[in-house]
């Protein structure tokens, strides 16, 4: 049987599947759908999810939809090689619980950010008073992952999990978000994420380094690469043999965004966690003072 997944570019939740199915190594038929053609509310969409909605993952006859049922199936269906939920009870009680508290105290909060810059219509500002109280929840609860992520790799157990696949994404747009210049005010009691949640940097640069991790980044992220300034002439080399996306610099004034892949080699993947990792790509100057090195994305 073949697995076919419809999905959304910059969809958390269509993120968290095509994560899973790279963890899990299946083939799959990839259908990313444009959102601004409504092609997730076409007459083939609706007669597989009537909610007119993604991700949406048909496996042969069987279709599945909400991402949490798609993990759950991917994982009782295909446990090989990485469990998603846990390898004993007590573990997938652990993951699951984490998941329910995501869900219950978080994403909304997230999600209320997220959509307030994102769907704000052109020329009208965001009241970024208005989501003060939701910056804070989510700074606690990120406090509370990054107290798990401190004296360990993945936020429940030695292996990554379910657990990480639902955060990391939603993380992961919260984070370029707050890195748009008119989010300066909100991002500044969250950023810079390596030095409030050191742990939870570390944790985002991992799961960026797994294995068929840039398969399953947001296509339309990578669409508009902005004009850089700054870097050093071998950065600038660098970046334009093999640059591919930006995204913002964590440690930057938010107006910045920074190359964060400057190179083909595995050692030019650049996140915006790891400012350190650029060894000398930068000039002092602009390392030192955690200066704009690209005009935001």
């Amino acid at each position: 049987m073949s697995i076919d997944v419809y999905w959304g570019s910059g969809s958390p939740f269509s993120w968290r599947v095509l994560l899973a199915l790279e963890l899990k190594q299946l083939a799959y038929a990839n259908h990313l759908l444009q959102f601004s053609k409504q092609e997730h509310k076409s007459p083939q969409m609706l007669s597989l999810n009537f909610r007119g909605r993604v991700p949406v993952l048909k496996d042969g006859d069987y279709v599945v939809f909400e991402s949490l049922a798609v993990l759950f199936y991917l994982d009782r269906k295909y446990p090989a090689p990485t469990p998603l939920f846990g390898r004993t009870p007590e573990e997938a009680g652990v993951i699951m619980r984490v998941i329910c508290e995501y869900q219950a105290y978080a994403e909304e909060h997230v999600m209320r950010i997220v959509s307030a810059f994102l769907m704000a219509a052109p020329g009208r500002s965001v009241k970024q008073e208005d989501l003060a109280e939701s910056m804070h929840v989510v700074a606690s609860e990120a406090r509370s992952i990054e107290a798990r992520l401190a004296t360990a790799d993945w936020v429940v157990g030695d292996s990554i999990s379910a657990a990480d696949i639902v955060i990391f994404p939603s993380l992961q747009i919260l984070l370029r978000v707050l890195a748009k210049p008119e989010a300066r005010d909100l991002s500044s009691r969250f950023l810079p994420l390596d030095v409030n949640y050191p742990a939870l940097s570390r944790w985002i640069a991992r799961v960026e380094a797994l294995p068929g991790y840039e398969k399953t980044y947001p296509p339309h992220w990578r669409e508009a690469p902005p004009a850089c300034i700054g870097l050093t002439r071998r950065a600038q080399k660098l970046r334009a043999r093999g640059g591919r996306r930006c995204i913002p610099l964590i440690g930057c004034p938010p107006t910045a965004a920074a190359v964060s892949r400057l190179g083909t080699g595995a050692s030019w993947q650049i996140t915006p966690y790891t400012l350190s990792s650029l060894a000398g790509s930068f000039s002092s100057a602009s390392a030192a003072s955690g200066r704009a090195l690209c005009r935001s994305c």
